[in-house]
């Protein structure tokens, strides 16, 4: 990635978004392609000051108006997070929502925006990304990836349940309660990709910041995408705690 295709505030985003990638990748949340980040940069933006080689127009799944204009930096398609932290630029693009909300141009990616494709999981991306706008909450940034204890847990019938899940989690690290205040939201098992995991997804974020996918992964949102990191980080500790409990001997805990 060249330095001068992207000011100060872009390059410390995608930076930062390395750094993430870097630690999904070690901490094995992240098996071959999995996990997917957006962010919307449009204060930021434009990208480069000269001509810009934009790709086609593209049409979305979807309309999403409240996104029309916006300018979201996304992972692309099949796309390792091992090679998103090594090379950035050849992993990530701009792409820009057309007046309509109903179409995409990608305004800039290191590698030849005709060539580039979004994550699988765009459809939900974008529903979350046009529900915080809809919502003017400062949410800006969305990470999806699949924390082993977390997703485990969904696999047990009595933490399928919202309430379940959270009173759990508080128990096994107290500080959850403090850097997680709105607890974690729950939708079921949804075919990953689809409209319906987006909209059952953006449901939940009316409660939450955080949502589980049953089975899947985890879906988390916020301000900034090193914290939001680690806010998954320490909900999963929780979750490794009940396990490393659980294999200690019988748990004496009531729901």
């Amino acid at each position: 990635m060249k330095k001068n295709e992207l000011n100060n505030n872009l390059t410390g985003i995608v930076c930062a978004i390395r750094e993430v990638a870097s630690r999904l990748w070690e901490k094995g949340w992240a098996e071959k392609n999995a996990g997917n980040i957006s962010i919307n940069v449009s204060p930021f933006m434009p990208v480069r000051s000269g001509p810009v080689k934009y790709s086609a127009t593209r049409k979305l799944s979807g309309r999403f108006p409240a996104l029309a204009g916006q300018s979201l930096l996304i992972t692309a398609t099949g796309s390792r997070m091992r090679d998103l932290a090594r090379d950035p630029g050849s992993n990530l693009a701009i792409v820009r929502i057309n007046g309509r909300g109903d179409a995409y141009q990608v305004v800039w990616s290191g590698r030849d925006p005709l060539l580039f494709a979004p994550t699988s999981e765009f459809p939900s991306h974008l529903a979350i990304q046009e529900f915080f706008r809809i919502q003017r909450r400062g949410n800006k940034a969305v990470l999806h990836t699949h924390p082993d204890e977390l997703v485990a847990l969904t696999h047990i019938p009595v933490y399928q349940n919202a309430r379940n899940l959270n009173r759990l989690l508080r128990a096994m690290h107290p500080e959850i309660e403090y850097f997680i205040p709105r607890g974690v939201g729950l939708v079921p098992l949804l075919k990953p990709g689809s409209p319906a995991l987006g909209r059952a997804t953006v449901r939940s974020l009316v409660r939450h910041d955080i949502v589980l996918w049953e089975r899947h992964g985890c879906l988390a949102t916020g301000s900034d995408i090193i914290d939001i990191f680690d806010l998954v980080d320490i909900m999963n500790k929780a979750a490794k705690i009940f396990f490393l409990r659980c294999a200690a001997g019988p748990l004496k805990f009531r729901l």
